[in-house]
């Protein structure tokens, strides 16, 4: 229905160039714009939506960790690390007290999180689904880091969140 549409405009847009005599010179200078606006505009305009699309689609593939999943050693030590117990946040800023029954990407694994023993988390379900695949501020970043320290003992076991390639 859309190329049917256009004909009318194609046809007055490709208008023939004549001289005086009535001899044919060609296609009309102006006639070219005609062209741009019936045919060129559109097929830019879809193109780079296409393109728009498929970007946003796919996203960022290069940076995202080849491992999604933690392997049993770092389930049991993120595990052992937080004592059983939920890691995140439930209300004004205390440590969760359900017990942790996942092991979740802190810096999600979706936004370039990497799968690491400094990126787990303990959580429980609640906490979990709550956070979801947000990017967590540096200030929520630090909040875990300093309830850490008071339940584990080495320096490199507080850090948290880790992001691939940095």
């Amino acid at each position: 229905m859309v190329v049917w549409g256009c004909l009318p405009v194609l046809y007055f847009a490709a208008r023939l160039w004549r001289d005086r005599r009535g001899h044919n010179r060609g296609i009309h200078p102006r006639s070219v714009w005609g062209l741009w606006v019936a045919i060129g505009a559109p097929a830019a305009s879809i193109v780079t939506l296409l393109v728009a699309a498929f970007v946003l689609r796919t996203g960022d593939l290069r940076r995202r960790d080849p491992q999604r999943r933690f392997t049993r050693y770092q389930r049991r030590e993120g595990m052992t690390r937080a004592k059983g117990r939920c890691e995140l946040e439930s209300r004004y800023g205390k440590r969760c007290t359900q017990a942790a029954e996942h092991g979740d990407h802190f810096y999600p694994w979706s936004k370039g999180g990497a799968t690491s023993l400094r990126n787990f988390v303990a959580a429980c379900s609640q906490c979990n689904r709550r956070k979801g695949a947000r990017i967590p501020s540096p200030g929520l970043l630090r909040r875990p880091e300093r309830r850490r320290a008071s339940y584990v003992g080495a320096v490199e076991a507080v850090l948290v969140g880790e992001r691939r390639g940095r």
